[in-house]
C-alpha cells in the first residue's frame, strides 16, 4: 500500500517525537539544533528502516545531512519507496 505524502510526514513526525520528546517543525535542523544526537539518529534510522521496510545504503547513512530535517528524511524515504 502506497502512503500519501501526508501519511509519510505524520509517521516520520511521530518517530521524531519519540526520539526528541517534542513535536518537530518540518524545516527544523535536527542535528545542528541539538534535538537529535548521534545515538538518537542511529535509533531513528533503525526505526525508519523497520517502519517503512527499507534498508538505507551505507553511503546515505554516512551523509547525515540526509537526515537533518523532516523534509530531508521524507526525501530519503521517497527515494527508497518509489
Amino acid at each position: 500500500m502506497k502512503l500519501s505524502e501526508e501519511q509519510l510526514e505524520e509517521i516520520v513526525c511521530e518517530l521524531l517525537k519519540k526520539q526528541c520528546g517534542e513535536e518537530v517543525p518540518k524545516d527544523k535542523e535536527l542535528l545542528a539544533s541539538g534535538l537529535l544526537g548521534s545515538f538518537q539518529l542511529f535509533d531513528l534510522v533503525c526505526d525508519l528502516e523497520e517502519t517503512f521496510d527499507i534498508q538505507f545504503r551505507q553511503a546515505d547513512i554516512k551523509e547525515v545531512s540526509r537526515f537533518s530535517s523532516v523534509n530531508a528524511i521524507l526525501d530519503m524515504i521517497k527515494k527508497y519507496t518509489v
